[in-house]
């Protein structure tokens, strides 16, 4: 990370997904409609603890995504946990980020520092 950066700007804006804000919501909208969400849930009104969603490209898996997303829109959570693959080295533990947000073209999405920070000290 450079130092001087606290927010890890997008790096495939614009090639697996548009980097214009309204033509990506206009695409998320589009997949929706097509799948059908507003989901009668399938959660049978259990509270929902976890969600995985494919993070191919959008062609490939975004119907998918938005389908099981939908499981979760309009509820309230304290804490998201994201748990990715690395795609170019391998690691042993966790790898965490250094940054303060990772933005997207819809917005920037905070991280809890404080509960990265803790991770960290417990993997070593």
């Amino acid at each position: 990370m450079n130092s001087n950066e606290s927010e890890r700007r997008p790096c495939v804006a614009g090639q697996f997904y548009d980097a214009d804000p309204a033509r990506l919501a206009a695409v998320i909208d589009r997949m929706a409609e097509e799948c059908g969400t507003v989901p009668p849930t399938t959660s049978g009104g259990k509270t929902v603890r976890a969600l995985i969603l494919p993070h191919a490209g959008y062609v490939y898996s975004g119907p998918t995504a938005v389908k099981t997303a939908a499981e979760v829109k309009g509820k309230s959570y304290r804490r998201v946990i994201v748990i990715a693959p690395s795609h170019r080295i391998g690691f042993r533990g966790l790898a965490l980020s250094g940054y303060t947000a990772y933005t997207t073209p819809l917005g920037a999405v905070p991280v809890d520092t404080a509960a990265t920070a803790e991770l960290e000290m417990r993997d070593h």
